[in-house]
């Protein structure tokens, strides 16, 4: 029925995931601050409790993990929820998996246009406000 609204968890789940051209299913619901998607699960008040969406998808294929176990994506995606894309590992075998990939010990590597502007706007702040800084003017003052 057109307007309906899910009932079941995993239908609920479903309609916030979008496959890509990368073969990866990217989560298109809310986010936590370090660009993870976020799943409201039912839980014993009104609200529920808020889980990582694919730690919550692999739970539900896999069973429940210790809190010892991160579940780590292959693709390096935060938003993928493909399955086929996620694995159990400690905290230890993911930040190998992460620095043995380049994803860590230095600047992280720009993924689009957006990063990138980002990227020369920072640059550019930083810049001015050294001038100021060394020069003693005002920011009005320095182009």
């Amino acid at each position: 029925m057109a307007g309906r609204k899910p009932t079941g968890s995993m239908e609920r789940f479903a309609e916030k995931c979008k496959p890509i051209a990368s073969g990866c299913i990217e989560w298109t619901g809310g986010t936590t601050n370090n660009g993870y998607g976020l799943f409201s699960v039912p839980g014993r008040t009104t609200r529920g409790r808020m889980m990582t969406a694919h730690r919550w998808l692999f739970e539900q294929a896999y069973g429940k993990q210790p809190a010892s176990i991160d579940v780590c994506h292959t693709c390096d995606n935060r938003l993928c929820v493909n399955i086929a894309h996620l694995f159990a590992g400690t905290r230890k075998q993911n930040m190998e998996d992460a620095k043995r990939k380049g994803r860590l010990g230095g600047p992280r590597k720009s993924k689009g246009e957006a990063e990138r502007r980002f990227a020369e706007l920072m640059n550019w702040w930083a810049a001015r406000s050294t001038k100021v800084i060394k020069s003693k003017t005002s920011r009005k003052e320095i182009p």
